[in-house]
């Protein structure tokens, strides 16, 4: 029987993309584009917002070159946004990184009608 359950081993009947992160993986991933979009509605930075940022970008572009193992489901994860969403959020969220790690909140204070716009929106 086929199943994308990680806590029996690999598939080896996925396919390059299909594979699942392990859920300690999952979680982080999901943690982070979290903490971005709290960041972008107003809530306040806290110590991982940093690398929180960080990861996101790196999810967009997984997804953009579809070059991890795990590319699709995170693809999926992050609600099947397309191509050129995907390449605003990478080319953003440097500009929102900088902002967090100067104090500036003036500088993401257009992000979040961005964002909105490119499809990532609080849940």
């Amino acid at each position: 029987m086929n199943t994308l359950n990680r806590e029996q081993g690999r598939n080896p009947n996925l396919g390059f993309g299909m594979v699942p992160p392990k859920p300690a993986t999952l979680s982080r991933y999901l943690h982070s584009a979290q903490n971005v979009v709290d960041i972008l509605f107003g809530s306040e930075p806290n110590e991982n917002a940093l690398d929180s940022i960080s990861e996101t970008k790196g999810l967009c572009n997984r997804v953009l070159r579809e070059d991890q193992p795990d590319w699709v489901v995170v693809w999926l994860r992050l609600g099947l946004p397309n191509r050129r969403r995907l390449r605003w959020m990478a080319r953003d969220l440097p500009i929102l990184r900088q902002a967090v790690k100067e104090g500036d909140v003036r500088g993401y204070e257009g992000l979040p009608k961005v964002c909105s716009v490119q499809g990532l929106e609080r849940h």
